[in-house]
């Protein structure tokens, strides 16, 4: 997403604002749109392992 955002293909992201902060720290070119922060957090996540980690995959499964 942070290339996306780079290159002009989005506009923004929408993601937790420890991390924001932590890209704004390497990147000073973005910024927080503090009028866009959400009242109500919601927890949308997404996994990928490699193939080959199956133990982790496993691990994940199990704790989901």
């Amino acid at each position: 997403m942070q290339m996306a955002l780079e290159s002009g293909q989005i506009q923004e992201m929408d993601i937790y604002k420890p991390v924001a902060e932590y890209l704004i720290a390497k990147n000073p070119k973005f910024e927080i749109l503090e009028n866009h922060i959400p009242k109500v957090l919601e927890d949308k996540l997404c996994f990928a392992f490699r193939t080959e980690d199956v133990e982790l995959k496993a691990a994940a499964d199990k704790a989901i």
